[in-house]
Formats: structure tokens, C-alpha cells, sequence
């Protein structure tokens, strides 16, 4: 069954992590649009475009990122009436329980670490093609 064309932004403040990511879905994913962002205030900034235009199908997001980071944005979506459906995967290297329950009670709908090398980042994205695209009903 071939998935729909789906549209993910990606907040992620590193250049490489940004690289290997595009890298992973144009191997795995192609038809997936993305669109990065450096900071959570850029990636608020794109939500506040796309209220009248092309919403995003989901949202990476990485925690520590400058200027706004992943649990203000998080707060920021759970507050917003028009982005709180948008399904939100954090993509991160923090591991603590206590961190991570606290990202899931902000909003999150999936807490990722990142992964340690480019074939575990290959079976991430597949999996959330295959989960998100191919099987989820998305709003």
C-alpha cells in the first residue's frame, strides 16, 4: 500500500543531526516532505504561517535546542487550540525518566533517543513511516 505524500517539520539545532536525518528519509521515505528548523522560535514561527495554509502532518522536535527549546514549545502547542493535534515525536538525546515523563505530561505523543548511527537511523524513520504514514489515522 503506497502511504500519501506527508508533510514533517523538523526542529533540530544541530547541522549534522540535520544532514543525517535528510539523508535517512531520502533512502527510506522519499516521498515525505520535510522542513527544518534551527530553534523552537522558528519552528512557532512556521506554525503561526501555516494556520491558513499547509499544516504539517508531524513534528520532530529535538529538546535542547537555543532560543526556544523543545518544552517551551511543547507548552507553547499544548496552549494553542490549532497546533495541540499536531502529533509531536521528540527526537533527543535525554534519557532520564523524570525528563522524558515530563516531555510526555507537556504533549508529546512519542519520545525518541536519538540514534547512535546511520542504519538505527534508517529503521527509525521507516518505523515511523510505517507507523505514522502507512497506519496511524493522522488529523
Amino acid at each position: 500500500m503506497k502511504a500519501p505524500r506527508a508533510f514533517v517539520l523538523v526542529a533540530e539545532d544541530d547541522a549534522d543531526d540535520r544532514m543525517f536525518l535528510r539523508e535517512a528519509f531520502e533512502a527510506v521515505a522519499p516521498a515525505v516532505q520535510l522542513e527544518f528548523l534551527e530553534d523552537g522560535q522558528a519552528l512557532l514561527e512556521t506554525l503561526e504561517r501555516t494556520n491558513s495554509g499547509a499544516f504539517p502532518d508531524l513534528l520532530l522536535l529535538d529538546v535542547n535546542m537555543p532560543r526556544v527549546d523543545g518544552k517551551q514549545v511543547l507548552r507553547r502547542m499544548a496552549a494553542n487550540k490549532a497546533w495541540k493535534h499536531l502529533p509531536v515525536l521528540v527526537l533527543s538525546t535525554v534519557t532520564q525518566p523524570a525528563a522524558i515523563r515530563e516531555l510526555y505530561a507537556l504533549g508529546a505523543n512519542v519520545c525518541i533517543p536519538k540514534p547512535g548511527d546511520t542504519a538505527q537511523l534508517q529503521d527509525m524513520v521507516g518505523a515511523i513511516h510505517n507507523l505514522w504514514f502507512q497506519h496511524a489515522a493522522l488529523p
